[in-house]
C-alpha cells in the first residue's frame, strides 16, 4: 500500500477494515458497508469540527465524487462555509477556507474510488 500512490491515502482505512475481518466475513459486502459507514462518519466529523452547513456540504461532496475532483472555486464551495467576515483584519475567512479545503481534499483522496 505504501508504494502505490492510489492506495497511500487509503492505507489507514484498509488497515482498520482488516482489523474487523474474521472467518465469517463476506469481504466484498463487508468492505462496502465498512467504507460507506466510515465515509459518512468522517464527513459528519468534518462538518461538525468546521461548523459547515450540513446539507450543502453533503451535496458538495457528492458532486465532487461524481465529478472526480474537489472544486474550490465558485459558489458551491463558498456556500458550505460558515459565515465569517470578509473584512476581518487577520483574514479569518481565507484561513477558514484553506483549512476546510485541506480537510475536504484529504477526505476526497481517502474515499475516491473506494
Amino acid at each position: 500500500m505504501g508504494s502505490s500512490p492510489d492506495l497511500r491515502s487509503k492505507k489507514e482505512l484498509i488497515e482498520q477494515f482488516i482489523q474487523t475481518l474474521n472467518a465469517g466475513t463476506d469481504v466484498d459486502r463487508d468492505w462496502r458497508i465498512f467504507a460507506d459507514k466510515s465515509r459518512a462518519d468522517e464527513l459528519e466529523k468534518i462538518i461538525e469540527e468546521e461548523n459547515l452547513k450540513p446539507e450543502e456540504t453533503r451535496n458538495f461532496v457528492a458532486n465532487a465524487f461524481r465529478d472526480g475532483q474537489i472544486k474550490a472555486t465558485g459558489m458551491a464551495f463558498a456556500g458550505i462555509l460558515p459565515p465569517v467576515s470578509m473584512f476581518d483584519a487577520d483574514n479569518a475567512r481565507a484561513k477558514k477556507k484553506g483549512a476546510v479545503l485541506d480537510k475536504l481534499r484529504a477526505f476526497f483522496d481517502k474515499y475516491f474510488g473506494v
